[in-house]
């Protein structure tokens, strides 16, 4: 494995781990701040998509030209 596979791996390692931190606490903001439980799962659910499709997007744009193969994005 070349050292620009195992740097874009740890990139990708601390950009999942920094987006589930980032929804576990705007989870618990929107959990003391809002009463009604419907419109809470929606907002759970925006903010899930939204950092998903942050991930995606910096997966496939900044780290995807630093592997030799994208292939090993499909395993994350």
């Amino acid at each position: 494995m070349k050292s620009s596979d195992k740097k874009a791996i740890i990139y990708l390692a601390i950009n999942i781990f920094l987006l589930v931190t980032i929804s576990v606490l705007l989870i618990f903001i929107i959990d003391s701040h809002i009463e009604n439980i419907y419109f809470r799962v929606f907002i759970y659910h925006i903010v899930l998509i939204a950092f998903m499709l942050l991930s995606y997007i910096i997966a496939e744009h900044f780290l995807s030209p630093m592997l030799e193969t994208k292939r090993m994005l499909i395993y994350f």
